[in-house]
């Protein structure tokens, strides 16, 4: 009983905090405007602020909107020194990170101007003029810059949008700090014939159609699976309906996900799509780190019960995944020229990339006490099968994280500005290889060896987790029978 409760108490307040945590996920995310993002600082010394990029077609339109762009003493400030906005040409994003590290780094201590430093200039730029400015110094000794700004792209690319301040390069003491306070509306996108206005980049116009055709392959997956599973009585498991919800999770996440996708394409805004994306992308991304966690630790069809270890674990990294989800979600829809948004990219993806290697451990612990156990007499044969099955799956789960977390983001900030849609293309893939391999090794079926027990062991960890001693049985048969745990 007291076990019992303890669970109860345990999961009454993981549920209460996913369930706040989900209410604060629908309060930010319905701030949010779309694709168009604005971007406010005050007081900013940055010599370099990186606006994001955007992939246009040949006729695209960027328009933005300058309001109260003010300097503290803009009147001292020498007229000649650059300051303004700039559209540069640029081969990927990872490639306009770099430009932006170096302007407000190496070259700000030189005291060499962006606009100026040849360093940052391409070898050979794809398109004839890489470089369009948007200077507003002179403006700027006025007072106060209120502008709207219209430019057409005529050649295709990647572009990168920049703000650059170079007051106070031509002092000849000390680089001092001129900061700058302004506000400024963005909104991208490429005309088509027709007119047809498309507000996603280039080289995501594909993925409104590419999420659609996998949310059919996940839909075909969850009803052969549950199909399956109605035939299939007899050997299923807790842990298959845990499954069974997970593949239904995913498949609602990639529905919405396009929804969003083909709104943001149609209109620059998709509000009601986002809040039903990224709550199922949560909701999906609890259950498969539980899914896994559980299948680790052989729970409802190898024991009984979970461990003290096992539980902490869970408890630990349930509610830090949802903290995590809601963090991406907020930190995607915020202009990449806020002054800590790389901080925070960098700091998630390393807490997202640490719960990936801390749910391992479950299956770490698993093979171990497989190993342990393989050479007990009477049980070699059946613990040598389920430690090669579980090293498998260890195996798979380790390519499985790498994949999608590390090489996916790379590939993505590499890839040319057409082909961006291959590194989610290559992130779904993945995730239905992985449930499919998930799916056969576990599926509930009369020889599987990971379904399977003694029930000798079964009643052993039962008692043991309950602080009982179990009754000696005098039937010497019943040790090594063997049958599935419902």
């Amino acid at each position: 009983k007291a076990t019992v409760s303890v669970l109860y108490c345990q999961g009454y307040q993981l549920n209460k905090m996913k369930l706040a945590a989900s209410v604060w996920l629908l309060l930010l995310i319905a701030t949010v405007e779309g694709l168009n993002f604005s971007l406010s600082v005050t007081d900013d010394s940055r010599r370099v602020m990186d606006l994001g990029v955007f992939g246009f077609s040949d006729n695209g339109v960027m328009e933005f909107d300058i309001e109260e762009l003010t300097m503290l003493n803009a009147a001292d400030s020498q007229m000649d020194e650059p300051l303004g906005f700039t559209l540069d040409w640029v081969t990927t994003a990872h490639y306009a990170r770099q430009e932006k590290n170096y302007g407000k780094g190496e070259a700000a201590q030189q005291k060499i101007c962006f606009i100026k430093d040849t360093v940052v200039q391409p070898k050979n730029p794809g398109v004839i003029e890489w470089r369009q400015l948007f200077p507003l110094e002179g403006e700027l000794k006025q007072g106060k810059v209120r502008k709207r700004i219209v430019h057409h792209v005529k050649e295709a690319g990647l572009y990168a949008l920049f703000f650059y301040n170079c007051k106070g390069y031509d002092i000849k003491s000390e680089l001092q700090s001129r900061p700058v306070s302004f506000k400024v509306t963005v909104s991208q996108y490429n005309v088509r014939p027709g007119p047809v206005i498309e507000y996603l980049s280039e080289g995501n116009k594909r993925l409104p159609l590419m999420y659609a055709l996998f949310t059919l392959i996940f839909l075909m997956l969850s009803v052969f699976w549950i199909r399956y599973l109605r035939s299939h009585m007899a050997h299923v498991h807790k842990i298959h309906y845990l499954m069974s919800m997970l593949v239904v999770l995913k498949t609602c996440s990639l529905f919405f996900e396009a929804m969003k996708l083909q709104t943001l394409q149609q209109e620059g805004a998709s509000t009601g799509w986002k809040i039903m994306s990224y709550l199922f992308l949560t909701l999906k991304g609890i259950t498969l780190f539980l899914v896994i966690m559980l299948l680790g630790t052989g729970w409802s069809f190898l024991k009984p019960v979970l461990s003290k270890n096992d539980k902490h674990i869970a408890l630990a990294i349930l509610p830090l995944q949802v903290l995590i989800n809601i963090a991406i979600a907020v930190l995607e829809e915020t202009s990449e020229g806020n002054r800590s948004w790389a901080y925070w990219r960098d700091i998630l993806r390393l807490s997202d990339f640490i719960c990936c290697i801390v749910v391992l451990f479950p299956v770490i612990w698993s093979i171990e006490k497989l190993r342990k156990a393989g050479s007990v007499e009477g049980k070699v044969a059946r613990n040598l099968a389920r430690l090669k099955q579980f090293r498998t799956f260890y195996l798979f789960v380790v390519g499985f994280m790498y994949l999608t977390r590390i090489f996916v983001v790379v590939l993505d900030s590499y890839i040319p500005f057409r082909l961006t849609w291959a590194a989610p293309f290559v992130q779904e893939s993945a995730a239905v290889m992985f449930y499919l391999i998930t799916g056969v090794k576990f599926r509930p079926e009369d020889g599987n060896p990971y379904l399977y027990m003694e029930i000798a062991a079964e009643e052993e960890a039962s008692h043991k987790e309950l602080g009982e001693v179990p009754a000696e049985s005098d039937d010497a048969e019943a040790r090594t029978k063997q049958r599935p745990v419902n």
